[in-house]
């Protein structure tokens, strides 16, 4: 996907440092070239040897996860409308239920203009 802007469906920035932190990398999908994707990416930290977690979609928006026999968690996630330099985009927000502990994370993210 290597390119620059306008020559590929997705391509690396560099966003410059500031006073906020040092200066990264990020990736760029050119909305315009691509159709609306649709996923979820689950990062999930474990040990080495540790099982796996399974997971399970029940219908679009909710998904449970497990980790071994015990501690099973859902979540359910909310899509929400957004205008972002003058383009109206689908936030997809989360609410997470841990055991009888339930978070939400609804209208706590923004986003920020590509460019």
């Amino acid at each position: 996907f290597a390119g620059t802007s306008g020559s590929s469906l997705a391509y690396l920035e560099t966003i410059p440092a500031t006073t906020a932190g040092p200066a990264c990398n990020r990736l760029v999908i050119e909305r315009a070239s691509v159709v609306e994707p649709q996923f979820r990416v689950l990062l999930f930290a474990f040990r080495s040897g540790e099982a796996l977690p399974t997971s399970a979609w029940s219908g679009t928006d909710n998904n449970t996860l497990t980790v071994g026999t015990t501690v099973t968690d859902t979540f359910t996630f909310v899509p929400r409308m957004a205008t972002v330099a003058g383009e109206t985009v689908t936030i997809s927000e989360f609410n997470l239920t841990a055991g009888a502990t339930a978070y939400s994370y609804t209208n706590l993210v923004e986003p920020t203009p590509v460019r």
